[in-house]
Parts: C-alpha cells; structure tokens; sequence
C-alpha cells in the first residue's frame, strides 16, 4: 500500500525476499536513488547465446569457458539499507511469493512513477 500525507494512493504486488535472504521488516528512508544500477551481488551466468546457464550466480560463481557472468538489473534503485536492500523494478514470477535477495521487487510499470515521486529521506515501512 502506498500512503502520502496518512492517505492511501495506492497499492501493487510485490516480490520480496526469498527463504534465507528475508526482507526485514521495519521502518527506513530512502537513503540513495539510482535510476540505472546494477547489482554488485547477484546475477546469472549465461552462454554466447545468451541462454541462461546458471540463474543464481555471484560475481565469484565460476564462469564457463564461452560464457559470461551478468549482474542483476536494478532499474529504479531505491536503497534502504546499508546493507544492500532496497526497492527497484524487476521481476514479479508469483504475485504476492517471495523471489528476491532481500530486495522489494516493484512492478516495472510502477518503478519509475513512484522513484520519480519519491526524494531521499521518504520513510519506508516494511510489514509482513
């Protein structure tokens, strides 16, 4: 649910973090906003083809002979904790079902509506 000024605006799915990598519940602020980041964690490895060899890798996943290591877009970053989680565009395989890292995976279409409506310092709640 999206709120400004104590008044609902509105609401979306969400993916968030999968078993092991759990979004924390809590109160933040944003603290960084990049429109065209990367992950520095996670991505995939993937051969000349561009077919996906290995959905699950990090920068020190061995890389087979031919292939290539790519980091996890992270369109409209919103980052909320020191510690690399954050909101951004990506992803959402079963509305509602955790499938992230830790981060909130924010409908493509709606990333960019609320990264441009947000500043850094706008509180975050986070609510299981």
């Amino acid at each position: 649910i999206y709120t400004r000024g104590g008044r609902e605006i509105g609401w979306s799915y969400v993916a968030t973090g999968k078993e092991g990598h759990g979004t924390p519940s809590g109160t933040y602020r944003i603290t960084e906003k990049i429109e065209d980041k990367f992950s520095n964690r996670y991505g995939w490895i993937e051969d000349e083809w561009g077919n996906v060899t290995n959905g699950d890798a990090k920068p020190s996943t061995p890389v087979p002979p031919g292939e290539r290591y790519m980091p996890a877009p992270m369109p409209f970053w919103m980052r909320l904790t020191s510690y690399g989680i954050g909101m951004h565009a990506g992803v959402i395989p079963k509305p509602g079902e955790a499938a992230s890292h830790g981060c909130i995976r924010l409908p493509k279409a709606l990333a960019p509506i609320l990264f441009h409506a947000v500043e850094v310092g706008t509180p975050v709640t986070i609510k299981h």
